[in-house]
């Protein structure tokens, strides 16, 4: 083979594979069904592929815009289409993990089929729930519809309208990216579990002070947080290690600790509870987090 022939051959493979990332974007700016994206392994063939997600041979070729006498290859992207699902409209209050737990479906599931590169939704928006079969209703908790006032319009030029900051109050940061594993309430969860890899870095979700930092057998290494402007504590279990003391000040994103499998966790996670000042209680922390 000559040094001219190898060079044809890597500009060829090149040219195969920005050709598929060309189909794959001119596939997701079309008018396609909600659809995953599939990462092709080593002996895939596309008469397997499509046995194996009961989706007809010619809706991935067409989709894909590929025909039959193209091959594909280890690596290659391609879009195929949910068999089944249903458009949910988005009402306010309600948020992507809410959605996602009421529907048993996965929060990355219901992103990709989407096309969401972040957790925030808004009121009006619809979204596709993969593998749904009916429109569900998504239980808000009490205390936010009882916020909710409304003012004659008279009274609301007479004077403005007093500002409710509880609700903006109440939204805090997610102390870690991950996977919710375990929710608040399943066999007397007194608040979320949140996958992560050991030593990933746990942030403070807001304002406040450390109240505790130390070791207990059950939850092993364990920090708490005071956070006076939202009349709120925040615990965080399964630690490795602390990057606070008692008595330091934290802002909102300031790194405050590392997952790690301490206590009684089995796989690297992070326990986070949230606790209303003045009880013992824990709270939902699904309803304080966005």
């Amino acid at each position: 083979m000559t040094i001219f022939d190898k060079r044809r051959g890597v500009v060829f493979a090149l040219t195969v594979v920005l050709s598929s990332f060309v189909l794959l974007n001119n596939a997701w700016s079309s008018s396609v069904p909600p659809s995953r994206v599939y990462t092709v392994r080593a002996k895939d063939t596309l008469s397997a592929i499509s046995r194996r997600y009961g989706i007809s041979l010619e809706r991935i070729l067409e989709i894909n815009g590929l025909s039959l006498r193209e091959k594909i290859y280890p690596g290659q992207k391609l879009l195929i289409p949910y068999k089944m699902g249903v458009w949910h409209p988005v009402k306010k209050h309600e948020t992507l993990w809410r959605i996602a737990r009421t529907y048993g479906v996965s929060l990355e599931e219901i992103k990709q089929a989407n096309r969401l590169s972040s957790n925030e939704i808004k009121a009006g928006q619809k979204l596709f729930i993969p593998k749904a079969t009916e429109v569900k209703p998504i239980k808000i908790p009490d205390y936010l519809l009882s916020e909710e006032k409304v003012i004659p319009e008279k009274k609301v030029l007479s004077q403005p309208e007093p500002i409710d900051t509880q609700e903006e109050k109440s939204f805090l940061l997610w102390p870690v990216e991950g996977e919710v594993i375990g929710y608040f309430g399943d066999k007397g969860n007194k608040g979320i579990d949140i996958a992560a890899s050991e030593g990933t870095t746990v942030v403070a979700p807001a304002d406040g002070i450390v109240e505790l930092a130390g070791y207990g057998k059950e939850p092993g290494n364990l920090l708490m947080i005071k956070h006076i402007k939202e009349g709120l504590i925040t615990v965080y279990t399964y630690l490795s290690s602390w990057l606070v003391k008692k008595g330091d000040r934290v802002k909102k994103g300031d790194p405050i600790a590392k997952v790690g499998i301490t206590g009684t966790a089995k796989n690297p996670c992070l326990h986070f509870e949230v606790r209303k000042e003045g009880t013992v209680e824990p709270v939902n922390p699904l309803d304080y987090l966005p």
